[in-house]
């Protein structure tokens, strides 16, 4: 018995091994596990992304169709529904390590990761890397799209978490409560003594951060305040066919700390 499937089908239709190491296939959505349990695309990038995503935020209401300030970051299927996360800006073209995609720079000093998860579909984080930028005041509420043709969305307050539901309202996915924390922790990863890793200089050390595998032990941490729009029926009002759903996630109660990192996961 084990906790996480070990084998799965792969594009042949055959069983095989489950690899979760991330490569680029070509097109928007062409970062993939070799092989998932469950089906999970990452965004390519914006086309001249590293250009502008230190610029202006733009909020974008996400019933208004997929506009050009918004970008799809990441796609699963969820027992046969298809499932769009959007991200409210561009997407810089992400870094590739193992099952992790870093996409540097989504706001000055902060960089946004997506994980493949062993258990299928993807975990993503927010890393605020420098004080300064834990200022900015688009960090004040994120908004990201959840869109789907054949699923619904609903929060509910007494679970924390954004259920994905099928047509007969069956629960298929789930979006968990987002926490914030800080890396002041104990690395469970380093040897006795060590200090905790916080050099942000280059990609590659961002990647070497300690806290990006969840929560220290003896981190500071906290649930962020998270809202759905189009909660319940899920339906736009707007000519596109996209059910849709704006997930807003903002400031604890005690505000951005230095490096702090959000962690939205998405998966069954």
């Amino acid at each position: 018995m084990t906790a996480f499937p070990k084998r799965a089908k792969n594009a042949e239709g055959q069983w095989a091994p489950v690899n979760n190491r991330l490569r680029r296939t070509g097109g928007g959505l062409g970062v993939r596990p070799v092989n998932s349990p469950v089906p999970v695309r990452f965004s390519s990038g914006t086309p001249g992304g590293k250009d502008r995503a230190d610029r202006s935020y733009p909020r974008l209401p996400m019933a208004d169709g997929t506009g050009a300030g918004e970008t799809v970051l990441a796609e699963t299927v969820l027992d046969g529904h298809t499932v769009s996360y959007t991200w409210p800006g561009v997407l810089p073209e992400p870094v590739l390590d193992g099952p992790r995609a870093l996409y540097p720079e989504v706001l000055p000093g902060v960089d946004l990761l997506l994980v493949a998860r062993e258990e299928g579909s993807f975990a993503q984080l927010l890393i605020v890397k420098t004080r300064e930028a834990a200022q900015n005041e688009a960090l004040a509420k994120v908004s990201y799209g959840l869109r789907s043709e054949t699923a619904t969305f609903h929060y509910s307050d007494g679970s924390s978490h954004v259920s994905i539901l099928d047509g007969a309202g069956r629960e298929v996915g789930a979006v968990p409560t987002p926490f914030g924390w800080d890396s002041s922790g104990r690395d469970p990863e380093a040897e006795p003594g060590e200090a905790p890793r916080t050099s942000v200089a280059t990609s590659a050390d961002v990647l070497k951060l300690s806290g990006l595998s969840g929560i220290e032990p003896g981190a500071r941490q906290d649930r962020m305040p998270m809202r759905l729009l189009g909660d319940g029926t899920g339906e736009a009002p707007s000519p596109s066919p996209w059910r849709t759903g704006d997930l807003l996630v903002g400031r604890t109660r005690r505000g951005h700390r230095e490096r702090g990192v959000l962690l939205l996961p998405a998966g069954q």
